[in-house]
């Protein structure tokens, strides 16, 4: 039989509400339990109580209380399920797209533990598109590195990165396992310091849905970036599949002095 999700127990219910405040009952609520949930008090998957026991245990109208519930799931920290409940959502990771940055240093200057599973490592002959984009004689040969990558051990997405062999020389399953390419690079003299990413929606096909643990067609969201040093040499080519359930991509946008 499958486990049970846990219950809330009763500390969810010490929420100091101030009926005659100048602050709308609704938004004590939502407050109450954002932080609650933000501050890890209540876990990812966490299952509240039904609106009818949250209602009278706050003594409040179970219109006011769906007014909170409905802001926490506008900020994808609730999740309601017709006919299974209200559970407290995963956490989506916020990848900006402002910086230059790895996958794990990404990762890690965020507090999250970066980690993977190398799914391949091949030394072969390039495909046209990266004999395009590695600006590559197409007898030049190239190490294709294909990773499952995690976060907090909750699988994110799959990464299949393009390299020149002259730049690297050879490498290892070890080399590549669960480290940062551009921190690879790196040791080798090279770094990355341009770079122009494309990002579009797509749906996961078999393969793909199941490594990313979701039913098949679940939106994704593809990229690819190429990478360049500071003399134009291309270092890398690399194609990813995001779960479109817990990654944004954020962009800062400045205003034009004219």
């Amino acid at each position: 039989m499958p486990q049970a999700m846990p219950q809330a127990k009763s500390s969810f219910l010490n929420l100091t509400l101030e009926p005659s405040g100048s602050t709308p009952l609704y938004l004590q609520v939502y407050s109450g339990i954002r932080e609650k949930i933000t501050s890890g008090e209540f876990a990812e998957g966490l299952s509240l109580p039904s609106e009818r026991k949250l209602a009278q245990d706050l003594q409040i109208s179970r219109v006011t209380l769906r007014m909170a519930l409905e802001l926490l799931e506008q900020e994808e920290l609730l999740r309601r399920r017709h006919g299974s409940g209200t559970y407290v959502a995963k956490k989506r990771i916020l990848q900006p797209l402002s910086s230059l940055s790895s996958f794990s240093e990404d990762k890690r200057s965020r507090g999250f533990k970066p980690g993977g599973k190398l799914l391949s490592l091949e030394r072969l002959r390039p495909s046209p598109q990266e004999v395009l984009h590695l600006a590559l004689k197409p007898t030049a040969d190239i190490w294709r590195i294909r990773r499952l990558r995690t976060a907090d051990d909750q699988v994110l997405g799959i990464e299949i990165s393009s390299l020149p062999c002259e730049l690297l020389g050879e490498l290892c399953r070890l080399d590549v396992e669960n480290t940062s390419l551009y921190a690879l690079l790196r040791q080798r003299g090279l770094n990355p310091v341009r770079a122009i990413q494309h990002l579009r929606a797509t749906a996961a096909d078999s393969e793909f849905a199941a490594l990313l643990e979701l039913p098949i067609a679940a939106p994704l969201l593809a990229t690819e970036r190429i990478t360049w040093d500071e003399t134009g040499q291309a270092l890398e080519y690399v194609r990813s599949q995001y779960r479109g359930d817990r990654y944004d991509f954020v962009v800062e946008l400045h205003q034009q002095q004219l």
